[in-house]
């Protein structure tokens, strides 16, 4: 009779971290779901400032480039190609949930119109304009931007 109750609290336990994998996976490695984002005035104001900078990283024409990966994913970037160094790189890899524009179209003031760097926004697979369902945590991508 007790190997039932083991039986039944080990199934119970199984069926527990079954979902809380499932719920893990959704939450930290699907890809994001685009949600409404409540509306108080700091981030109405961060969300002005990423406007304004967008607005003037696009105003500079970048070019849309695509890469495909070896797992056969169109990988997106935009390309601002410098005016007159044409040797140096500046590759600014995005984080978690985010994409290449709105975490450092900021910084092409300084890289791209002051010291006159190539600048690559690349957007990571599962992540902005780029292809994918799953994010990669670096795994992946390294060999993507490499």
């Amino acid at each position: 009779m007790w190997y039932y109750w083991v039986a039944g609290i080990a199934l119970f336990l199984l069926a527990l971290f079954v979902v809380a994998g499932v719920i893990a996976f959704n939450i930290a490695i699907a890809r994001p779901k685009q949600k409404k984002p409540p509306k108080d005035e700091r981030r109405q104001a961060r969300e002005l400032i990423r406007e304004k900078n967008n607005a003037y990283l696009y105003s500079l024409n970048p070019e849309d480039v695509s890469i495909q990966s070896t797992d056969g994913l169109n990988l997106k970037a935009w390309f601002l190609p410098a005016i007159n160094n044409k040797k140096r790189f500046v590759i600014c890899v995005h984080g978690y949930k985010c994409n290449g524009p709105d975490e450092f179209s900021h910084m092409v003031p300084f890289y791209h119109d002051e010291l006159h760097y190539n600048y690559l926004l690349p957007d990571d697979r599962a992540h902005g304009r780029s292809e994918g369902k799953y994010i990669g945590f670096g795994a992946l991508d390294h060999k993507d931007i490499l």
